[in-house]
């Protein structure tokens, strides 16, 4: 769900282990390739932008898997937001 895609200090690391075959390592690097998500992500991301922006959902309008995999993708996200205490 939450991609760890290339930034400023992989790529530093990437510089100092590739050496001059740096290019090529990124040509075939899983990180810099853009993510996209399934259909189905797609759709829960949205119902989860909807319910966080007040849409009045009644327990009926998802089916069970859905609000299942909804509540899973909150666990998730919370899991990975820093902890300030």
């Amino acid at each position: 769900m939450l991609i760890d895609g290339c930034n400023e200090q992989t790529r530093k690391e990437c510089e100092r282990r590739a050496g001059p075959f740096k290019e090529d390592l990124c040509r075939r690097c899983e990180k810099g390739k853009a993510y996209t998500p399934s259909p189905y992500f797609a759709y829960l991301m949205r119902l989860r932008r909807m319910r966080l922006a007040g849409y009045p959902f009644s327990k009926k309008d998802l089916s069970l898997k859905e609000w299942l995999d909804l509540g899973e993708l909150e666990e998730a996200i919370e899991a990975s937001r820093p902890r300030l205490f």
